[in-house]
């Protein structure tokens, strides 16, 4: 006498969620053959087979390489939560100052990125059969236009030990506080997407999008900085680099926990003088109970 359990095929697929046809087509994958009938019954084996194979067809889709288009941009955004502040830190260079007492952002080559696969242009995949003399003409053009890109970066979090390491001077520098998403003029800056998949964004089947997969795509090694980015082009030089930006832009001003005193001096001079003492600073300190950095904040005396 037969005992195994068997199951209408109906109910399985209420369950799963799938059509007939398609529970039809994966049992033909293991070349089993079942009847395109909802009375039809299966058995428990193949009931826990095709849940199986459910299971690891999802886990595939959520791993498939995507391009960095915008959407996937705001989507991490809405994960995370629309950032009302975003941070930068500087080092003791005297440019790095100047940036605070003129109110204005410098944005970047990326080729003098620390990251050499940053804004890697092999990213962008220029490869079509048969270009027409246009084609070719657009894609010199866009190749002529990479060292006019600049590029301005934040993160979400100002008390990562290794970011006060490794751009704030060993932590001898500053960080900047600064309001974001105000207004449509101000500082909107925008989550990176780090991912394991090197993914080429194909410029002819993507040219709206391949610049901001190159610029918003970064390795996952790197997903510990939170980075948030705003991205320019058509810079002619140096100058023209530096964006303005508003003191009433400024939040705070955290100093590292071996601020140079110049440095420190510096800061509070320029927030009595340039920011009306507006500004909040905090002086930096390691705590004596974890591996984490505390903040004070430093009282300006107003003379």
């Amino acid at each position: 006498m037969n005992t195994e359990r068997s199951i209408r095929i109906n109910k399985v697929l209420r369950e799963l969620n799938i059509s007939l046809e398609s529970a039809v087509n994966i049992f033909k994958t293991a070349d089993i053959h079942i009847e395109a009938n909802p009375n039809f019954k299966i058995s428990e084996d193949e009931y826990n087979f095709l849940r199986i194979y459910l299971g690891l067809k999802k886990y595939v889709n959520i791993s498939k390489p995507q391009i960095t288009i915008p959407e996937i941009a705001n989507r991490i955004r809405q994960s995370k939560g629309i950032p009302e502040t975003a941070f930068k830190y500087f080092g003791t260079e005297d440019y790095h100052l100047s940036s605070l007492r003129d109110k204005y952002l410098f944005y970047s080559e990326f080729t003098s990125f620390n990251d050499p696969f940053d804004c890697n242009v092999e990213l962008i995949d220029f490869q079509k059969v048969g270009k027409s003399k246009k084609e070719k003409t657009l894609e010199i053009a866009i190749k002529d236009r990479f060292p006019t890109i600049g590029i301005c970066c934040f993160s979400r979090k100002h008390n990562s030990i290794l970011m006060w390491s490794h751009y704030a001077n060993n932590r001898k520098g500053f960080c900047l506080e600064f309001y974001t998403n105000k207004s449509q003029n101000g500082l909107n800056p925008l989550d990176v997407n780090y991912t394991d998949s090197f993914v080429k964004a194909n410029f002819y089947k993507e040219k709206e999008t391949a610049l901001f997969h190159m610029a918003f795509t970064k390795a996952k090694h790197w997903e510990y900085e939170e980075e948030l980015r705003i991205i320019n082009t058509h810079f002619t030089d140096f100058e023209s680099r530096k964006f303005s930006f508003l003191k009433e832009d400024v939040k705070s001003i955290y100093l590292g926990v071996n601020c140079d005193p110049k440095v420190r001096n510096d800061i509070l001079s320029i927030v009595e003088r340039i920011y009306d003492n507006k500004v909040n600073v905090f002086a930096g300190s390691l705590s004596g109970n974890s591996f984490e950095i505390e903040w004070k904040e430093v009282i300006i005396s107003v003379k």
